[in-house]
């Protein structure tokens, strides 16, 4: 592999010399830390759409590798790639984190300099996960999102803050401590950290299956995966409105990421074996976090719940081990990613103006916020996954994955489209629609800039900016997702081909 001019250390280091420069900057003057940290995560972008705009779709192995030496007596190096399943979750790295700080420019958020440091680490170590091909660096890079998270979370959350951070910490450094077993116990085997050459060796059945209980509880915790989700609700609810877009639109796929890049392709027949199991969890979650929903009464928590509904389609796109359900399963990752960062900047919009989330509170708020409540539909169509959107793609490749291998369950995963697009058309119903709430109108009395200017909550050019952009990407993907799946199909050659060639597999091993 040749080493190339180090884009993927510059995604990875740049957030952190700008935060250096953003702690050095003026403390009496917020805006140049915000001005700092934009010009960072705006640099960020641009250069992964050069590795996208670079990235050549028919080689089929790691590109823009960089590999230095780190730990030399553990065979550990600083190796870092990307590849057609982890190209697109580099660039939604930068471009969720660009999002994140946007959000100073559109919402009134508390000590500016460490709400930029924080994302800006949290870019790099996310980024960092996407492009490792050490297991050792990955874990590195794994548990360091723990810690600005707990911080934003910690400091910008809402009247539960503590609580929430102290689960959101204990609950996936538990979930890691079996990660760090597994890998302790891979290296006992190969005496490499190297994932090339991890990848090579091949481990008995029993090895395999302790490996895969602890890495998959290990991700599941992340996802999270039905049962191991009680720890999100309330985390997503006190979050702000940016920890919020960035856990659910990075944080989560970085779970899904690791049964891709580690779970799948080095643990062949423990995946075949355990698959009904996962996929029987996959099932109930879909069902439990849709029926949960359907009952919320905060904005927030429905669509934490609706997070665990959409990756609960994600595992059964992956442990389908089909060419339909694995690049429906990334491509859902890609779209939730997006649509939920937006419902979630949607909803922080409205907090920051009325100070609830209780959905009771609201009613006509289009008479408001028209522009808002336009995109808002938009991106709820993407979550129901109504054709012509990106969640469409995802979610209907999943189902023409899997159905076919579980039919008698069919109907149980159909329902939680269902049931998915009855509270996401009722929260646009009861927030956007009918008449003015009363509480809203006694609100507005005592509102000096809107008594002053009927717009004002029209009136931000970086808010509509960063909607229309969400809204464009969920349109456009949905219209022509070619580009994503011929790109996610190299990833499936490579990650699922080893279990379908295996003598365990009883599927269909000759599908296109």
């Amino acid at each position: 592999m040749k080493v190339v001019f180090p884009y993927l250390s510059i995604l990875i280091l740049l957030p952190i010399f700008s935060s250096l420069f953003v702690i050095l900057s003026d403390s009496q003057n917020f805006k140049n830390a915000r001005n700092i940290g934009l010009c960072s995560s705006i640099a960020s972008f641009f250069v992964s759409m050069y590795l996208y705009f670079n990235f050549e779709n028919s080689y089929g192995d790691f590109q823009f590798v960089e590999k230095y030496e780190w730990i030399k007596s553990f065979k550990t190096s600083f190796h870092l790639g990307v590849d057609s399943l982890s190209i697109y979750f580099v660039i939604l790295v930068s471009f969720v984190s660009l999002f994140s700080i946007l959000c100073l420019y559109v919402m009134k958020i508390e000590k500016i300099k460490e709400y930029v440091v924080c994302f800006l680490f949290l870019q790099s170590f996310s980024t960092g996960c996407f492009c490792a091909l050490d297991i050792l660096l990955f874990y590195v890079f794994f548990e360091s999102v723990l810690i600005p998270m707990f911080i934003i979370i910690g400091i910008w959350g809402g009247e539960l803050k503590l609580k929430a951070a102290f689960r959101f910490f204990i609950y996936t450094l538990f979930g890691s401590l079996f990660m760090l077993f597994a890998f302790v116990k891979i290296y006992n085997h190969v005496l490499t950290t190297n994932m090339l050459d991890i990848y090579n060796y091949h481990f008995s059945v029993e090895v395999q299956i302790i490996l895969f209980i602890a890495l998959f509880i290990a991700f599941a915790v992340k996802i999270p995966i039905f049962p191991f989700h009680t720890w999100l609700p309330l985390v997503h609810t006190e979050a702000p409105t940016a920890g919020s877009m960035f856990l659910a639109g990075i944080l989560l796929k970085l779970g899904a990421y690791g049964l891709l890049r580690i779970v799948l392709p080095l643990l062949p027949e423990a995946s075949i074996i355990f698959a009904p199991y996962v996929i029987g969890l996959g099932i109930i979650g879909v069902i439990y976090a849709s029926m949960v929903a359907l009952v919320q009464d905060d904005m927030k928590k429905m669509i934490a719940y609706s997070s665990i509904a959409h990756m609960a389609f994600v595992i059964l796109g992956i442990f389908s081990f089909t060419r339909k359900g694995f690049t429906g399963a990334v491509m859902q990752m890609l779209s939730h990613g997006v649509i939920s960062a937006g419902l979630f900047f949607c909803i922080g919009i409205i907090y920051d103006k009325f100070k609830t989330r209780e959905i009771k509170f609201y009613g006509g708020l289009s008479t408001l916020m028209p522009y808002l409540s336009v995109c808002f539909f938009i991106i709820s169509l993407g979550a129901i996954a109504v054709p012509g959107t990106f969640g469409f793609v995802g979610e209907f490749l999943i189902l023409m994955g899997i159905i076919p291998l579980y039919m008698p369950y069919s109907f149980l995963v159909l329902s939680g489209v269902i049931l998915g697009a009855v509270y996401m058309l009722n929260l646009n119903k009861n927030i956007f629609f009918g008449e003015l709430s009363k509480k809203v109108k006694l609100m507005l009395e005592s509102d000096l800039a809107y008594k002053k200017d009927k717009n004002t909550f029209e009136n931000n050019n970086v808010r509509n900016v960063m909607l229309s952009t969400m809204c464009f990407i969920i349109i456009t993907a949905g219209f022509y997702p070619s580009p994503y799946i011929s790109t996610i199909n190299q990833a499936y050659n490579k990650i699922v081909m080893k279990i379908r060639k295996s003598n365990m597999f009883k599927g269909n091993k000759d599908e296109q």
